[in-house]
């Protein structure tokens, strides 16, 4: 039973990954792709869980992807660990790709602190983001 779930949460997390990564600049995806995404992506689901990344996605019922100039999200709204800022410059070197952020409308920060901080690090001049529509 437990191989089963397994297989089912492997094969639901590709589905997703696969619509977040043909997403193309001015695509909508729904809430709960994006919940899902966000909620994929986390190395722990306590992560997830115990602050308000939840909430903050539901508040909108879908998102955009835009690329959004770096300077106008602030990279220094949540405490940032290093080590996870410098993942994401090594993934980025060895891939080429970094991963969309999400940020609400207002360009606050919902999920991706460590991916614009690396963004940043890396002087992209602008980052992709799933951004909230009202």
């Amino acid at each position: 039973m437990i191989k089963l779930k397994q297989i089912l949460n492997e094969d639901r997390h590709q589905e997703i990954m696969s619509v977040i990564n043909s997403a193309k600049v001015g695509d909508t995806l729904p809430e709960d792709i994006i919940y899902q995404y966000v909620q994929q992506i986390h190395r722990n689901y306590d992560d997830f869980i115990e602050g308000d990344i939840s909430d903050r996605i539901e508040n909108y019922s879908s998102y955009t992807l835009k690329n959004i100039p770096i300077t106008n999200i602030n990279i220094d709204e949540f405490d940032v660990q290093d080590d996870l800022v410098d993942d994401y410059i090594n993934l980025y070197v060895d891939t080429k790709k970094m991963i969309p952020i999400v940020i609400g409308n207002d360009n606050e920060i919902i999920d991706g602190i460590h991916r614009a901080n690396a963004a940043h690090k890396l002087n992209f001049k602008n980052i992709l983001a799933f951004v909230g529509n009202d």
